[in-house]
């Protein structure tokens, strides 16, 4: 049996009009086409029409003409089971092999690209960070489904992100929301010479950023005993992170080899805590 053939013999089954079965979910025309086969539901309405019918939109489209759309349900059933499962990565994966994306897929590849952009941009892969903070608001713009709010955040994210790569200045960027995101972009522009306006360091990352001028200025006594201080209290990987990366080049350019290279391992070992956490 064709999916109209089915659909025609469960309606009839349960003592429905075609009116009755249309109401609310498409014009009775429609369905009137559709039960005679001169048109084929799309994937929303023979689910509503199957909820209505009382049995799985597997059976309603399971006709050899639709495999296609079986494979698209499938994989829509995996995506949701990875996003339940927190495996974002191999849910964006997944949805590749969607020829297009709806409102709820949208909406599920919008938040694993913005979850997997926060992560790479807090262990400094900005660039990567910035393709999908793009792809997230690229989602936005085909769910309904997306929360102003979220939108926001997305936004500013990537325009954060870009100015970063782009070594643009913040000064141009809306503030929407305050998030964490803000003040370790700003740290992050600060390191790579980029202008960030008026967004507010922590005294620690004013600390780095200051170190950092000593550097440029060939101070680097001063920087080293500065550096070597500062990393006795460090907060978070991050900053020790870039820190241990400051020192290295103090190292470096004072021709202290033996010192740059007890750094570069010290660095390593923060990068590998980094990628981990």
């Amino acid at each position: 049996m064709t999916t109209g053939q089915k659909i025609k013999s469960l309606r009839k089954e349960k003592g429905l009009t075609q009116n009755a079965l249309a109401d609310g979910i498409i014009t009775r025309n429609m369905l009137s086409l559709i039960e005679s086969d001169a048109a084929k539901p799309s994937l929303s309405t023979a689910k509503a029409l199957a909820q209505r019918l009382g049995v799985s939109i597997e059976y309603i489209i399971s006709d050899t003409d639709r495999v296609d759309d079986l494979t698209i349900i499938n994989d829509v059933k995996e995506m949701r089971k990875l996003f339940k499962e927190k495996n974002y990565s191999e849910c964006l994966k997944k949805s590749l092999t969607l020829s297009s994306l709806d409102d709820e897929t949208a909406l599920i590849v919008m938040k694993c690209s913005y979850i997997l952009g926060e992560e790479l941009f807090k262990n400094r892969h900005i660039k990567d960070a910035m393709m999908l903070f793009k792809n997230a608001l690229q989602c936005c713009e085909k769910t309904a489904y997306a929360t102003p709010e979220e939108i926001a955040k997305i936004r500013r994210a990537y325009l954060l992100s870009e100015a970063i790569v782009e070594k643009k200045n913040f000064y141009d960027i809306p503030k929407f929301i305050s998030t964490p995101m803000d003040e370790i972009a700003a740290y992050v522009a600060s390191i790579y010479n980029v202008d960030i306006g008026n967004l507010e360091l922590t005294q620690e990352h004013k600390n780095h950023i200051y170190i950092i001028r000593l550097v440029k200025s060939g101070r680097y006594s001063d920087a080293k005993k500065a550096l070597l201080e500062k990393l006795q209290y460090v907060g978070d990987e991050l900053t020790k992170y870039y820190m241990l990366r400051t020192l290295e080049d103090v190292y470096r350019k004072s021709e202290d080899y033996k010192g740059s290279f007890e750094a570069l391992e010290k660095k390593s070992k923060s990068y590998d805590k980094l990628v981990k956490s």
